[in-house]
């Protein structure tokens, strides 16, 4: 029997989504641009792992500011519509824009939903690795989130690692798409 799971990425923008879904994916289906919000719709990135189907959503940079004008009514319709379809929501954070106040209240805001939260540090290959844990001893008591990784999407650091992780989070279903197929 085949397995299943769906998961969310979710982050500021320029935080390396985009650039993670085209890295587990094998396959360049995602724009990558310093420009905000250039992911302006969910894509859909489909990884064949074993016989477990991930399906992965590529989301808007979010800002859940409610006087943002570069978050509008539609970014967060296709948002939220992901965030909807996961089983898991993956937290992207770079590791460079570090910001403790905006992390949990990004947490609290995407906790409503009742899903399991991963963060996930991106971008590591540009700071001192001792760097890296200290930010996690300050986050590690957010009830809401279960796991922490780090990894460097642009380098390949740290991604066969979450995608394990992931698998194991897999439950028995139908495949979604064909097997050949990835977006």
């Amino acid at each position: 029997m085949n397995k299943i799971i769906k998961i969310a990425l979710i982050g500021k923008t320029n935080s390396g989504k985009s650039t993670l879904i085209n890295k587990i994916v094998g396959e360049k289906i995602s724009i990558i641009n310093k420009k905000i919000n250039t992911t302006q719709e969910s894509l859909i990135g489909i990884k064949n792992y074993k016989d477990i189907q991930i399906i992965i959503y590529d989301t808007p940079g979010i800002n859940f500011s409610k006087n943002s004008k570069t978050f509008n009514r539609n970014l967060k319709i296709n948002l939220w519509s992901s965030i909807d379809e996961a089983d898991i929501l993956v937290y992207i954070v770079d590791i460079l824009k570090f910001n403790y106040k905006h992390i949990i209240q990004d947490i609290i805001k995407l906790s409503e939903v009742k899903k399991p939260i991963l963060l996930l540090f991106n971008k590591i290959d540009l700071i001192d690795k001792n760097e890296i844990l200290p930010k996690i001893d300050l986050l590690k008591d957010i009830k809401n989130i279960t796991s922490f990784f780090s990894i460097s999407a642009k380098k390949n650091i740290g991604i066969n690692k979450f995608i394990k992780f992931i698998s194991l989070k897999s439950y028995k279903s139908k495949w979604i798409y064909q097997e050949n197929e990835i977006t």
